[in-house]
């Protein structure tokens, strides 16, 4: 079966979507916590979680002594955010949009929060992340791992997700309506791909890792990218 082509704006899905539907479970995150503690832990000071969701990440670092700021697009995850830590500094905005005069230790773009936009967007938004950073600071993309999302989903539907070999997307239709404007997609790169973007952004020392910092497996869940600037 080919999948829908959609092309709906992910603003317009989620900035009503609430948490159940975008994050995973209280231990997931806890042990994700654990490990950007310990990988964050004498590189940098302070963190840009963007998009930040709820908060439960910014709060995590900002318990362990990082300066965070988090931005979200969902007025309702960045309210559950301050209440959640109110020694962030949160705001609602895209993330396409989002600026500021401070620089960053870290941007952290956790929880498969790449890809949703056009190809030029994309890299768009891997240059702004880079500005966002001081220097020696680090970009971390954080996401599914493309060669695995594909084997699981190629031309099924899985949890109203469809995989399209041709543009490496997964598509999310809640109907089988094409036009249903609360469908989306997002487009997975390889690791080659976000090394150029990265490269093209300024940002050197590339590195590639599977889940939760551990050395790189193909056959890994999830894939982390990291650039130095």
């Amino acid at each position: 079966m080919n999948p829908p082509r959609i092309r709906a704006p992910i603003g317009e899905n989620y900035r009503c979507a609430n948490e159940s539907e975008w994050f995973p479970d209280r231990d997931h995150i806890k042990a994700d916590i654990k490990s950007l503690i310990s990988f964050l832990k004498g590189r940098c000071d302070s963190v840009l979680d963007i998009p930040c969701g709820v908060g439960s990440i910014s709060a995590g670092l900002s318990k362990a002594g990082f300066d965070v700021t988090g931005t979200d697009a969902n007025p309702f995850f960045i309210a559950a955010a301050r209440s959640r830590c109110g020694r962030c500094d949160f705001f609602c905005s895209d993330m396409r949009d989002f600026s500021s005069g401070k620089r960053f230790g870290c941007v952290l773009n956790w929880y498969t929060s790449f890809g949703y936009f056009s190809d030029g967007e994309n890299r768009a938004l891997i240059g702004k992340f880079a500005g966002l950073l001081e220097e020696d600071g680090i970009l971390i993309i954080e996401t599914e791992n493309m060669l695995g999302t594909s084997r699981v989903m190629d031309e099924e539907m899985v949890q109203n997700m469809a995989w399209d070999p041709e543009r490496r997307c997964a598509v999310h239709a809640n109907t089988a309506d094409p036009s249903d404007p609360t469908g989306y997609e997002i487009r997975f790169y390889s690791a080659s791909e976000i090394r150029e973007m990265m490269e093209d952004a300024g940002l050197r020392e590339f590195k590639v890792y599977s889940d939760r910092f551990s050395p790189y497996r193909e056959d890994s869940d999830r894939v982390i990218y990291v650039g130095k600037k």
